[in-house]
C-alpha cells in the first residue's frame, strides 16, 4: 500500500476509517516512534502528540508542533522559559491522566499519547472513544480495550502497556513499543490471523 505524502495523520485516518493494514501501519508507527525517541534523546519532550501533529513527508514521518514541549530535565539553551502552570492546553483525548491532573510532562506522558495515535492508526478509532483519559479511567474503559484487528498479536502487550492510565504500568517505555512494532509477524501468526477473520 502506497501512503500519500504531505498528509497529516488525521487526514490519513479520514482516508482509512477502519485503520491501516499492518505493513502501512508499521511504515508510519516505527518512524514515528523513532522520531519521538530522537526528541527524547535530545532532551525534549513533545507534550502534544496527536494525529494532526504528525505528517507524512517526502522523506518520511515528521513530528511537529512542539509548542507545549519542554526540556526533559533542567533548561536547554534556546528553549523558551514558559510556565505551563498558568494554563491547561493539553489535548484531552491524547493527554495522559497525570497531565490532566496537573502533573509534570514526562516521557511516559508522551508514550501514552503516541500509543493512542498508533491504536487509532491500527483500527481507525481512538482507544477510549476520544474521551479525556481521566474520564476514560473513571469509566474503566481500559477493561474493555481490545487489540486492533490490523495489529499482530505480538505487538498488543507493549501497546496495551503504553495505553495504561497508571504511569507506573507504562513500564516498557518507547523502546519496548518500538521493538514490538518493528518486528514482522511470523508466518504462523499471519496464517492464524487469516484463518480467524
Amino acid at each position: 500500500m502506497e501512503l500519500m505524502r504531505g498528509l497529516t495523520l488525521d487526514k490519513l485516518l479520514c482516508q482509512h476509517p477502519t485503520g491501516l493494514p499492518w505493513q502501512a501501519l508499521q511504515e508510519v508507527a516505527v518512524p514515528l516512534l523513532d522520531a519521538l525517541a530522537y526528541s527524547h534523546g535530545c532532551g525534549v519532550l513533545h507534550g502534544d502528540l496527536k494525529p494532526s501533529n504528525v505528517m507524512l513527508g517526502a522523506e518520511g514521518v515528521r513530528l511537529f508542533d512542539f509548542g507545549l514541549g519542554q526540556a526533559v530535565a533542567g533548561v536547554l539553551p534556546g528553549l523558551p522559559h514558559l510556565s505551563r502552570s498558568r494554563f491547561n492546553a493539553w489535548t484531552p483525548g491524547y493527554a495522559a491522566p497525570e497531565l490532566l491532573e496537573g502533573g509534570a510532562l514526562s516521557a511516559a506522558a508522551d508514550l501514552y499519547a503516541v500509543a493512542c495515535v498508533i491504536f487509532e492508526l491500527a483500527c481507525g478509532k481512538h482507544p477510549y472513544r476520544g474521551l479525556p483519559s481521566t474520564q476514560a479511567r473513571d469509566e474503566r474503559l481500559q477493561r474493555t480495550l481490545q487489540a486492533p484487528k490490523h495489529l499482530p498479536g505480538h505487538c498488543w502487550p507493549a501497546l496495551r502497556s503504553a495505553l495504561a492510565f497508571n504511569v507506573q504500568e507504562r513500564s516498557g517505555g518507547l523502546q519496548a513499543l518500538r521493538e514490538a512494532m518493528g518486528v514482522s509477524p511470523s508466518w504462523m501468526s499471519r496464517w492464524w490471523s487469516r484463518c480467524t477473520r
